[in-house]
């Protein structure tokens, strides 16, 4: 799957993010295309992806997240190490552990001005196995620069 945005000031600047999930989960690209809704195959939950510019875009999505999952919340940030990432770059990622009614995380991937936000949010019966496959969708991201 991808996501990519536009930059809305000055040149036009694109960012594209290409990832791996798995072909079980399906679901729409938002009519904006900065963002994805996911769902699993036997109704664990939803898989959020969004991508933007400034730590702004993310306002919205996260809206969006907290009215649709009420009864869970994130944790504290932590660091999170992918191998792509060069801290002298500027790059890092952050993750969230989330919890309450629903199970999951979020993880957000800061690379040269794209922030890329993941957010896994599934039945809590169902998060063992999620969790599994989580790591290698975060790893298999490639940002890039590109047009629509």
């Amino acid at each position: 799957m991808e996501a990519w945005v536009r930059g809305p000031d000055g040149p036009r600047r694109f960012r594209v993010a290409r990832f791996r999930v798995p072909a079980s989960w399906t679901g729409d690209r938002e009519r904006d295309r900065r963002s994805l809704w996911l769902s699993g195959p036997n109704g664990e939950g939803a898989m959020f992806i969004g991508l933007g510019l400034h730590p702004e875009d993310l306002g919205a999505f996260l809206d969006e997240l907290a009215r649709r999952t009420p009864a869970s919340a994130p944790s504290p940030p932590e660091p999170y190490d992918l191998p792509f990432l060069n801290a002298a770059l500027g790059d890092r990622a952050t993750r969230y552990v989330v919890t309450g009614k629903m199970a999951g995380e979020m993880v957000l991937i800061e690379r040269r001005g794209v922030i890329l936000l993941f957010a896994a949010i599934v039945h809590p019966s169902a998060w063992d196995s999620v969790s599994g496959w989580l790591p290698d969708v975060y790893r298999s991201v490639i940002l890039s620069d590109g047009a629509p």
